[in-house]
């Protein structure tokens, strides 16, 4: 260096200094009981009692996120047949160009059918608009703003929380960190890291352990050894 080296000036020794570890980002996602709270309230029927076609597509929209933990983006590109013959798997190109299965569960295939059941077009988009068109994200943002203002929920729930939600959900029940990172379709693991290992709680810890460590959960040591012991005989003088 120059400063150091030509001028003989004092210099910070920069080779000594390491980088601080990049923060671990806070997560924010609803609890199992908001999130119940969240989606039973969405409306199905109208005031006079009739099937409300957006309450069932905003309700298949919601289950479908948080049943595959896909993004928003990924979710409207979804197509009918993608879900044809009720699969509860289906391969998407997702964020960067990167294909991957994603899972659905009944309850969400259920929610979708009941949709379907409803549309009277052919669009093949699986969640349209009613002119129709394929819905876009910030369509679906604003259904979920209206949601939240018309039931009174603090949280400001997105479609991204949804996806925060599955994994946690996930987490929580005891599924490893690397299947939450093929579900969500993180390239590095270390990026779902980063992102979930520090939301589960002392009692989580604590359940889990208790649930996942049954090796032999029930065995207890023997008062007797398992062989016959042979009596000890003293030698003989003289031998």
């Amino acid at each position: 260096m120059y400063a150091r080296d030509i001028c003989r000036l004092p210099v910070v020794d920069l080779s000594g200094m390491k980088a601080p570890r990049p923060l671990r980002r806070s997560v924010e996602y609803l609890t199992e009981e908001e999130f119940r709270t969240f989606v039973d309230a969405i409306p199905l029927r109208t005031w006079t009692g009739r099937p409300r076609i957006a309450g069932y597509r905003f309700r298949a929209l919601v289950e479908t996120l948080f049943a595959t933990g896909m993004r928003i983006s990924e979710a409207l590109g979804l197509d009918r047949d993608a879900i044809a013959g009720g699969q509860l798997q289906t391969t998407i190109v997702g964020k960067g160009n990167k294909e991957r299965t994603v899972y659905f569960t009944k309850r969400a295939l259920d929610c979708i059918a009941g949709y379907l059941d409803l549309r009277r077009d052919t669009h093949k988009a699986l969640f349209a608009t009613e002119e129709p068109a394929r819905l876009t994200a910030n369509a679906a943002q604003r259904m979920f703003n209206r949601h939240c203002k018309f039931i009174g929920m603090r949280k400001r729930v997105t479609p991204h929380l949804v996806r925060h939600t599955t994994a946690t959900y996930l987490l929580k029940r005891g599924c490893p960190i690397g299947a939450i990172k093929e579900i969500l379709g993180h390239n590095q693991l270390e990026t779902t890291c980063r992102y979930y290992l520090g939301v589960l709680s002392v009692d989580d810890v604590r359940r889990l352990h208790q649930n996942h460590m049954t090796l032999d959960a029930t065995a207890r040591p023997s008062p007797t050894p398992p062989y016959e012991a042979t009596p000890y005989v003293p030698l003989q003088s003289g031998r």
